[in-house]
């Protein structure tokens, strides 16, 4: 690997056979894709750039250690059933490092009527897969619990058309089960509404089990049947001991011929015959053949504005939200909230500043020594961006006067972290697939310009790896076929 702040103007991108590409954006995907290139690149052709604006690679997975803590400031764990995550983990060796969540805390609660209930078991993401569980839980009403199970008997939709998530959902399984159960937990995902947020976007499967089957609980019934082993120590997330970053360090200590630029800003492609020219905020430029961007759309758009007008404003229409985590940590012995589970999740319906809280010590090994007890709140949705609006103090002590409400304790911490992330959570709203299709055909006109990241097609850990080697493996098919 090679990491430096300057780049040499007098490398030509004429060579004969060597081609020069930048990867801007220092994120998972970027690392992914650089990985990729290099993976990919047997003849070692290919002279491999990765511009970060920062002073760290990254993104949103960042680790803190404060106070004998390990304080995630961005992703905690990586969701497994998405195979590209774990996947990538065997090929950095790194999967010594891995660790599930805890098994002796196995239990989620949503907030309703200021009071914490159990979620019920069998969920499958947001939607339930059993109907015991749902009817025996303290969260439904019996008419809510009544119309969920009219699930199996309302016909398919067989029309060929997208949907809100809300849409589909109230009609499948009814307004409470939407506003109590899935609302809240898909929140946790995107930030978003669900009236906004596009089914076929975000959750394309569960359109694809009421087709199959004419119901949620029956399809999610099938598909789980059979693979409830007797494993019982398999959870679906995982994390590493010492924090989310050990990925991002892998990855770049993997990369031995991309020469890793940071604290590097770019402000604008240019279009050139046989590539890009890249220009950064110090006034330099440099030439590519190609570049892959892992930054969010509307960065992109801001680069490209003087050259690719429909597509600047594709790229535009997709919104994002800004959100804030916020870690507290608390002595044991004064702290006098119940911690026994993984967190909890808040209804939009509730009218809190959080979204949902993880409790953190209780979740995960390895992160509060004995004697301390960690909690993570997350603030920020679409429509209620307060993350934006207030200072630190104001967000703590609107966060701490919540917690105290919803868990019914008194105990103060003895200190917080806060980190921001201003428009950090992208909206895959109505129209979502639609605009990526135009992205796509603007795209192939264009030539010689690849997208990866959060932006587009997933915004978990796994989704962002898959994006990110796969621009890479897109744009070596296709300078390979334009070579032969």
């Amino acid at each position: 690997m090679s990491t430096t702040d300057e780049i040499s103007t007098d490398e030509r991108i004429d060579q004969q056979g060597v081609i020069k590409i930048a990867i801007i954006g220092g994120g998972i995907s970027g690392l992914a894709a650089a990985y990729e290139l290099e993976r990919l690149d047997e003849r070692q052709r290919i002279q491999i750039y990765l511009f970060e604006k920062s002073e760290r690679l990254g993104g949103k997975i960042h680790t803190e250690h404060r106070d004998d803590l390990v304080l995630e400031t961005g992703a905690e764990s990586f969701l497994v059933r998405k195979p590209a995550a774990m996947e990538w983990c065997r090929e950095l060796g790194i999967t010594d490092q891995l660790q599930g969540t805890r098994l002796d805390s196995r239990r989620t609660f949503v907030l309703s009527g200021g009071r914490l209930h159990r979620l019920p078991e069998g969920l499958s993401g947001f939607v339930p897969s059993k109907l015991g569980p749902l009817f025996r839980s303290s969260l439904l009403s019996v008419t809510g619990k009544l119309r969920a199970a009219c699930d199996f008997f309302i016909p398919a939709d067989r029309l060929q058309r997208d949907e809100s998530l809300e849409s589909f959902m109230v009609r499948r399984m009814g307004h409470e089960v939407y506003q109590k159960l899935a609302e809240p937990l898909m929140c946790g995902i995107y930030a978003g509404r669900g009236n906004e947020l596009s089914l076929a976007a975000t959750f394309p499967e569960l359109r694809q089990l009421e087709q199959k089957y004419g119901s949620l609980i029956r399809g999610l019934w099938n598909r789980t049947r059979g693979k409830e082993t007797a494993d019982s120590t398999e959870t679906p997330f995982k994390t590493f001991r010492h924090g989310m970053t050990t990925l991002v360090q892998a990855a770049e200590q993997r990369l031995t011929r991309t020469r890793i630029v940071k604290n590097r800003d770019v402000i604008q492609l240019a279009r050139r015959t046989s590539g890009w020219d890249v220009y950064f905020g110090t006034g330099k430029f440099d030439s590519f053949n190609a570049i892959i961007s892992a930054v969010p759309s509307f960065v992109l758009a801001g680069m490209i504005k003087s050259t690719a007008s429909n597509l600047v404003k594709n790229l535009n229409d997709i919104p994002h939200v800004s959100t804030a985590t916020i870690n507290l940590w608390y002595n044991a012995k004064q702290f006098d909230g119940d911690v026994h589970g993984y967190g909890f999740v808040v209804p939009t319906q509730e009218q809190q500043l959080v979204t949902a809280v993880t409790w953190t010590s209780s979740k995960h090994h390895h992160r509060a020594v004995p004697g301390k007890v960690l909690l993570r709140a997350y603030v920020g949705r679409s429509g209620l961006e307060l993350p934006t609006e207030l200072d630190d103090d104001s967000l703590i002590d609107r966060v701490r006067a919540e917690l105290q409400r919803m868990m019914r304790m008194q105990a103060a911490p003895l200190g917080w972290q806060v980190t921001r992330w201003p428009l950090g959570s992208p909206q895959y709203t109505m129209g979502h697939l639609e605009r990526l299709a135009a992205i796509d055909s603007e795209l192939a006109r264009l030539g010689k310009l690849y997208l990866c990241g959060a932006s587009y097609r997933g915004v978990g850990i796994p989704d962002c790896i898959t994006s990110g080697r796969g621009a890479a493996r897109k744009l070596v098919a296709e300078s390979s076929s334009k070579t032969k």
